[in-house]
């Protein structure tokens, strides 16, 4: 987590962003599902939410998508941000990956 997106987190952190990931009967996920699944827990909106208001920023949302550009980063936030405050709610979060 830290090499690919600049997170800091544990163990424990890393097994509860991972968790929704499709993994084997023993436990190990495979590394493309890793890389290029899309992640939504709360763990993980915690995990992107790197100055802990609750909140994701466009700022933030760029550091765990570095694949993305500004542009896109400004279409997730227009699309998404239903309170239209420039930021991300975990409510929003959500809403946007279901």
């Amino acid at each position: 987590m830290k090499l690919q997106n600049g997170i800091e987190c544990g163990k424990d952190e890393v097994r509860g962003v991972c968790g929704p990931l499709p993994c084997t009967k023993d436990g190990k996920i495979k590394i493309r599902d890793f890389l290029y699944l899309d992640v939504t827990s709360e763990a993980a909106f915690r995990a992107m939410d790197r100055n802990k208001d609750g909140f994701i920023t466009k700022g933030e949302l760029k550091l765990a998508k570095k694949k993305m550009s500004m542009k896109e980063v400004d279409q997730v936030i227009q699309d998404y941000d239903l309170d239209q405050d420039g930021k991300l709610s975990y409510e929003e979060y959500l809403a946007g990956t279901n």
